[in-house]
C-alpha cells in the first residue's frame, strides 16, 4: 500500500512538472514577445505556433530527465544545491534533445533567445516547487500529529 502510494507521489510530480515546463515555456515566449515592446527593440519574435513543437518535446522529455537525475527520490531530506544540480543536468540533456531536434529533424527555432530565457526560468520554477513541496508535507504531518483530521472508527471488545 505505501509502495503504491510513493508510485502515485511520483506520478503525480511528474505530471505537475510537465505541466510546470509547458507553463515556463508558454511564459518565455510571452517575455520574449513582449520584451520588443518594453525595451523598443526591432527584431520581434514570431507566433507560439511556431514553437509549438518545443512542448512535444518538453513535456515526455523534462520529467524523464528529472527522474534519471534520481529528482523524484528523497525530496524530504535533498538540499538546495542537490535539487538545484539535479534540475541543472535535466535541462542540459533537455536542451541536448531540443539541439538534436532542430539539426536532424529541421524543426524551426527562427529565435534563439526563447531557450535562453526558458531554461532558467523552467529551472527557478522547479525549484521553487521542490521547495514548496516538503513544507506542505511537514505542516501536514504536523497537523495530523497534533490530532486534527483523525477519526478512529471502532468499538472495543469489551463494550460488544
Amino acid at each position: 500500500m505505501l509502495a503504491r502510494k510513493q508510485e502515485l507521489s511520483t506520478q503525480f510530480q511528474q505530471v505537475m512538472d510537465a505541466l510546470l515546463l509547458a507553463l515556463s515555456l508558454i511564459a518565455a515566449h510571452i517575455l520574449r514577445f513582449y520584451s520588443t515592446s518594453w525595451f523598443n527593440l526591432s527584431a520581434t519574435i514570431g507566433p507560439f505556433r511556431d514553437y509549438q513543437w518545443l512542448l512535444v518535446v518538453i513535456i515526455p522529455f523534462g520529467p524523464l530527465f528529472l527522474d534519471l537525475q534520481g529528482f523524484y527520490q528523497g525530496a524530504l531530506g535533498k538540499t538546495k544545491w542537490k535539487s538545484f544540480l539535479q534540475i541543472l543536468r535535466a535541462m542540459v540533456y533537455l536542451s541536448i534533445v531540443v539541439s538534436a531536434c532542430i539539426v536532424f529533424l529541421r524543426l524551426p527555432m527562427a529565435n534563439r533567445s526563447l531557450p535562453l530565457i526558458f531554461f532558467p526560468l523552467a529551472m527557478t520554477v522547479l525549484l521553487f516547487k521542490e521547495r514548496l513541496i516538503p513544507g506542505l508535507v511537514r505542516r501536514r504531518g504536523l497537523r495530523v500529529a497534533r490530532g486534527e483530521g483523525v477519526l478512529v472508527r471502532g468499538v472495543r471488545r469489551g463494550m460488544a
